[in-house]
Order: C-alpha cells, then sequence, then structure tokens
C-alpha cells in the first residue's frame, strides 16, 4: 500500500465519527494516537474546533474537554488571539509512567486502551513501514 494511501486512511480511521456512549474517551484517544503516529506533528494546528467536532461528531464541549484532557498531559498547547489554534506540542522524555497511571490520566480504563491499540497497532505499523527515513531519523533510532 502507498504511503500516501495509508495516511489517507489513519486519516479517515482517526479522524471519524466516534460511538456516542463513550464519546469523551473516544475523542481523546484518537486525538493522542493521531499524535503519537506522526498523523498531526509537532508544530501543527489542529482544525478548528467547530470542524474538529462535526468530524468526530461530538458536541464542542466534549472536544473542549478532549482538548483539555490533552493539554494536561503536554501533547498540545492552546494559544489565543491572531494566529491562536490549539497546537501540537513534541513530547517531552519523561520517565515511562505505569500503565495504570496513564489511563487514570485519560480517564479511560487499561481495558480500552489496549482494545484501541488491537486496531490502531496493525495500522501504524504497516505506516512506519512505508515511509522514508531521513538520516536525523535513523541516527534517533539508534540511540
Amino acid at each position: 500500500m502507498a504511503a500516501g494511501n495509508v495516511e489517507a486512511l489513519w486519516a479517515r480511521t482517526l479522524f471519524s465519527p466516534v460511538p456516542a456512549r463513550n464519546a469523551f474517551e473516544v475523542t481523546v484517544e484518537r486525538l493522542a494516537q493521531s499524535i503519537r503516529l506522526g498523523v498531526v506533528v509537532d508544530g501543527e494546528q489542529l482544525p478548528p474546533e467547530r470542524e474538529l467536532a462535526e468530524t468526530f461528531g461530538v458536541s464542542r464541549v466534549t472536544l473542549r474537554e478532549a482538548i483539555k484532557a490533552l493539554r494536561d498531559v503536554g501533547l498540545v498547547e492552546s494559544r489565543r488571539g491572531r494566529g491562536g489554534g490549539t497546537f501540537i506540542v513534541s513530547p517531552k522524555v519523561q520517565r515511562p509512567r505505569p500503565p495504570d497511571q496513564i489511563s487514570r490520566s485519560l480517564g479511560h480504563s487499561l481495558d480500552d486502551a489496549l482494545a484501541l491499540r488491537r486496531v490502531v497497532e496493525p495500522g501504524a505499523a504497516a505506516l512506519a513501514a512505508t515511509r522514508t527515513l531521513t538520516a536525523a531519523d535513523r541516527a534517533s533510532l539508534h540511540r
């Protein structure tokens, strides 16, 4: 599968309507996964709130809460004023946290996170396999 096709598939998968039953949790997880997988990258601005809420099929209140959760764990930052919005922040290198602490900080159970990983990771591996690495990327993998 070509890199462009895989990326388009990821965008459609990660940025699609979420189930109403657990909209907050799924919205947080999809946004976090899109950041971790590089679908949206450091410094990139997320779409406007209204557009993103429509894309996920959630209320703006739910989206705001999801963005707040991501801001609390350091994945995004919100800027006000002209040129403002929500921007992806390069994750800081941190000591790994236990899975239950990560789960609590994002407000959902470890079982939900593991179920999502079973769905997301095969596609992430396919996407990673299609990318051409720069010299800097290769060097960072050897560290």
